[in-house]
């Protein structure tokens, strides 16, 4: 699935944002092809987008570590992630 993924980051990123895997590119990455419990389907690529882009957001800025996950990275609808939209 992480391969299939790749159309994702493949326009935008250099390929070197990957080659660390802590990176918040590289987590938000391993995330929605592993863990993300919607598993959005590969034809939803705007909802893939969404989901990959505040995955980014939630690990570029210490997410694991806030006080409330303010339910980002759930199975719900990215504008249900503390009310994004």
């Amino acid at each position: 699935l992480e391969q299939q993924l790749s159309y994702l980051t493949s326009e935008f990123l250099a390929a070197s944002t990957f080659s660390n895997p802590s990176s918040p590119q590289s987590l938000a990455l391993d995330w929605l092809a592993s863990v993300d419990p919607m598993q959005v389907d590969l034809s939803e690529q705007a909802e893939l987008e969404r989901r990959y882009a505040l995955a980014c957001l939630y690990f570029a800025t210490g997410g694991p570590n806030w006080n409330s996950g303010l339910e980002f990275l759930t199975g719900k609808h990215v504008c249900r992630w503390n009310n994004v939209a």
